[in-house]
């Protein structure tokens, strides 16, 4: 729940963010791994959207399209 919140807090403290994709794929592996798939699915929707080429969208697009 920690992790969760620190990665939530990210953009905020970070406000450069280049390390965003990275975050997301944490976000949404960890939100996954919880159970709580609506919000990894937003979180992988997110990164897909955001950033396409990132070498995490691909995980991503697993998580959206079984």
């Amino acid at each position: 729940a920690q992790g969760l919140a620190l990665l939530g807090n990210y953009e905020h403290d970070f406000p450069e963010a280049r390390l965003l994709p990275e975050v997301l794929f944490l976000q949404l592996e960890t939100l996954a791994r919880a159970g709580r798939s609506s919000e990894a699915r937003a979180a992988a929707q997110r990164l897909v959207d955001g950033f396409p080429r990132s070498p995490h969208a691909s995980r991503a697009r697993k998580l959206l399209n079984p």
